[in-house]
Formats: structure tokens, sequence, C-alpha cells
């Protein structure tokens, strides 16, 4: 009987120390920096004097907007892409500084105060020209956007802003955006609110139909406050928010200005981006502490049990308590198995566009920071085709969006056969815009790549004519990279610039550009076509 007793009070031990080190190992996070630089910065040794010899920097971290900028009331500490930045800048050069807590207050009040001296520093703001006049801003080191927020029962459609004038618009007072919803939407349809919570509960009480609200805000408020009524349907890439530091304006500022916008325009901060703004991924973490900690306590309330059961009935019983253990020790296998294959289909959803099953824009960026990590590495060529559907807004006018989400679907099934490779990706972008993904495709390969798909959509009405009532076309932007001296956003946009190209063109045609020495990566884009 002993024996029996030593056996199950060392299962009982090793159990309760398995699941406590793992709840430890999944509460660890990686200590990795999250802002590093592409190239050094150049600082005399002049100026990391002058900057060591400033008085301590008093700076106001707005905390109102994730990711760019929040306070953790779990960890009594500022987060953010901006604390990030401003710290890794600080630190690097030597700038004491000291973080004033600003006990809750929104923006216009930080500006104001600001405005009376009460700190040396506002980080974030976004840039306008009113507020340009309150101090020195730094460069844009994080871009945001607005989009547009509708309940999921409604399944409203946009595919441009002037849209918005059919429908009840809700948008934040006193947010940069209120001149351009007021330049697109009539008064009497526009709507005001005092913060973000306000807005989402008319939006759900069916007081407004569309919500103007900040893009990334939104992305971590749908998994922090469980608003999964709610979506994001378009957004208003010709409005974006460029965030910079405020500093006062000062001969002493200025010089400090300036030494922030080299480290600025250096700094690689996709790291803390994907930290910051994946919600998603705290939601999952959350679920699955729950989770350990309910299997937890439930094999303490059973094991504990069991070894009553064996302390009282021990020689009666010990056959059936043992087989009982294995079916126990079986049911929380499979639970965990089940909790595993939710969290992969939960996974394979937040990188999957829902119409057409391609990857999304989530899945596309994270793919395409790996891949031009690899070109920078290896200095193989890489090349990315921006696809856009010629007079899709005809298809949809003219037949309904459910007969424009089957030419989409058409389309997206003509894109993925063009794929061949296990290294391509091809993802819808937004709207009836698709880019693919070209790892060590010259711009040869790329261009021939996109006249296959080109020709490929022009059969599609031939081959499907009974649910493809008019013949289409798309037009293809292709750029390649090789050994010029850009960024991932920058070779994105020439991509779209080729697609203006096509567009301007005539449309069902190709353009494209070979980013290369003799080629300025940062071109003005062309005004963006209406269809």
């Amino acid at each position: 009987m002993s024996q029996i007793y030593r056996v199950i009070a060392l299962q009982f031990a090793l159990a309760i120390s398995a699941l406590c080190i793992g709840s430890v190992c999944a509460g660890q996070q990686s200590t990795a920096p999250v802002i590093s630089l592409r190239y050094p910065v150049e600082i005399s040794a002049e100026e990391r004097a002058f900057v060591q010899a400033l008085p301590t920097l008093q700076v106001s971290p707005y905390q109102h907007i994730p990711p760019v900028s929040f306070y953790d009331a779990q960890t009594e500490s500022f987060q953010g892409i901006s604390v990030d930045v401003f710290r890794f800048i600080a630190e690097h050069i030597g700038l004491s500084y000291h973080f004033v807590v600003d006990e809750g207050l929104y923006v216009d009040k930080l500006i104001e105060e600001f405005e009376q001296g009460q700190f040396d520093t506002l980080i974030p703001v976004s840039y306008n020209p009113e507020r340009a006049k309150l101090g020195l801003f730094t460069d844009t080191y994080y871009e945001g956007f607005y989009a547009l927020i509708t309940r999921k029962a409604e399944q409203i459609q946009i595919s441009s802003p002037e849209q918005l004038k059919q429908y009840r618009v809700g948008v934040i007072e006193k947010a940069a955006a209120v001149p351009y919803v007021q330049s697109l939407v009539p008064q009497l349809k526009t709507y005001a609110f005092n913060d973000g919570n306000t807005l989402y509960e008319a939006l759900r009480a069916n007081d407004i139909d569309i919500a103007v609200f900040n893009q990334s805000v939104f992305a971590q408020d749908r998994y922090r406050l469980e608003l999964f009524d709610l979506e994001d349907i378009y957004t208003l890439y010709d409005y974006p928010r460029a965030y910079g530091f405020l500093f006062q304006n000062s001969t002493d500022n200025t010089r400090l200005v300036d030494i922030f916008n080299r480290y600025i325009a250096a700094i690689d901060s996709s790291r803390s981006v994907r930290q910051h703004e994946n919600g998603e991924q705290r939601l999952i973490s959350k679920y699955i502490e729950q989770q350990n900690q309910q299997k937890l306590l439930w094999l303490v309330l059973l094991l504990g049990a069991a070894v009553l059961i064996i302390v009282y009935r021990a020689y009666r019983s010990h056959q059936r308590i043992a087989a009982e253990l294995v079916r126990s020790h079986q049911r929380i296998v499979r639970q965990h198995e089940a909790l595993q294959e939710a969290n992969r289909r939960l996974e394979h959803l937040s990188r999957t566009d829902v119409l057409t099953g391609l990857s999304n824009r989530r899945d596309f960026d994270e793919r395409f920071n790996i891949e031009f990590s690899r070109h920078q590495r290896s200095a193989e060529p890489l090349s990315v085709l921006m696809v856009d559907i010629d007079f899709f807004k005809h298809i949809n006018d003219d037949y309904g969006h459910a007969v424009g989400d089957v030419y989409l679907q058409k389309i997206a099934e003509v894109l993925t056969a063009m794929m061949v490779r296990s290294t391509d990706l091809v993802a819808r972008y937004g709207g009836e815009e698709f880019v693919c993904l070209l790892p060590e495709t010259d711009s040869d390969g790329a261009v021939n790549v996109a006249e296959q798909l080109r020709k490929a959509v022009m059969v599609l009405h031939a081959q499907c004519a009974d649910v493809l009532p008019r013949a289409i076309t798309v037009s293809v932007g292709v750029a390649t990279l090789q050994g010029a001296s850009c960024n991932q956003h920058q070779l994105v946009k020439q991509a779209d610039t080729q697609l203006y190209r096509a567009k301007d063109s005539g449309r069902n045609c190709v353009r494209s550009i070979v980013l290369d020495h003799s080629v300025q990566c940062c071109e003005p884009l062309p005004l963006r076509s209406s269809t």
C-alpha cells in the first residue's frame, strides 16, 4: 500500500511541476530588441556632449492611441511604438528624459498644456499644419490611417470615400479627420462623439451606419473589447496620419530634432510594430492562459480526489483507479489536441481573406518583410506585382456586389494558378486590388508572369460565361528591386506607380520598372484612377 501512495504522490508532484513550469514559460517574453538600426548613424563627439549637457527632458506620452502609445496598467509603464522609438534614440545619444503621466488626458488638452510649457516634448502627435505652428516636429517614424468601421450584419460595401455621403457617419469630435469627413458627408449626416467607446456604442446601437476611426486603434480594441460584431471595411489611404515627436521651439531643440531625424531615417521598427499591432496574439495568449489555469485547477482537484479515493479504498479498487487515471490522462490529451487545432484554425483565419481564400494584407506584410530581408542578404532580385481589375466599379454598379464577388473569386483562382513556386505569394491587397510577391525573380521573369495572368484573365469570360456576364481585364504594375537602396514601402509604392501607368496607358496592359543604382526609388505617385 505504501508503494502505491509513493507512486501517486510522485505523479501528483510531477504533474503540478510540469504545469507550473509550462505556465512560467508561457508567460516569458522575448528580450530581443524591438528597435534596431538599418545602418550606423553619424553623431559627433561635440553633438554627444551637447545632448548629455541638456537638462532632463520632460516628456508626455499620449496614453490613448495603441499601438502607437498607451499606458500598460499591468506593468505600470508606458508602451507602444512611439515609446520604443523614443527610448531607443534617447539611450543611443545619452539624452536624459522623464515620462510625465498625463492622467488619461486627451490630445487636445495635452496640446494645450504643451503650449503652456508644462512639458518639453509630446509623443506621439500626428502632423497637421495647425499643430506644426506650436513647436518643432520630427520626421515621421510611423504612419497610420483612418478606416471605415461598420456592423458586420449590415454588410456595407465601400469602394471610394465619396460613397460616405449616403450614410450616417460618426467621428471623434477633435480627431484630425473631422475636416476631411465634413468635406465628404453632409453636415446633417455627420455625428461627433467624445471618445472611441461612445463611438462604438453608437455604431452597435444603429445610431450611425459608419464610424471613421483610427485603424490601428480599432484593430487593438476589436480584440481588447471583443468587438467582433464590427469590422473594418475600407482604409482611407488618401488621408494618412503621420506620427512624429513634438518639441518646444528653441535653439537647443532645433539641434536635438536634427539628431532625432537622423536616427528616425535609419531605424527599423518593424518588430515593435508587429509586437504592438498584434491584438490577435494577445487575445490568443489570454485565452491560452485562462485554459491553462482551468486545466491546472481541474487537474489538482481530480488528482486530489483520486488520492483520497485510493487512501480510502485502495485494497478494493486499485485497478479501477489506475484505469480511471489513464482515461483522465487521455481526456486531457484530447482537450490539449483540440485546443491546438483550434489555435491553428484561428491562426489560419487571421491570415486569410474570407472572400477569395487568398492571403490577406497581414500575411503579405509578414512574408514581404522576410523576403526583403533575404534579398538584402543575398542580393537576389525581388519583384512585386500590383494587379487591379479594370472598371470593376461598373460590374458592381450594373450587376451587384454578389456578382462582383464572383469576379474576385475567379480572378483569385487565376492568380493562384500563376504562382507555381512555393516561395511565390499572392494576396488580396484591398478591394479589387491584388499583390504578388516573386522572390529571386528578375524583371523579365516578373513581366512574363504578369503577361500570363493578364491573358488568363481575358479568357475568363469565355470559360465562365454562366456566372461572369461581362468580359473583364486587369492592369498590372511590376517593380523589381535589383541593387537599389530601397525599403519595402518604396518597392510596393513603385509597383503601385507602374499600375497607375498601366491604367493611364489604356488598361489591360503591363508596365514595369527595374530599381537599381540608376533609378531613384522615391518618385512621386500620380493621382489614383477612379476605376
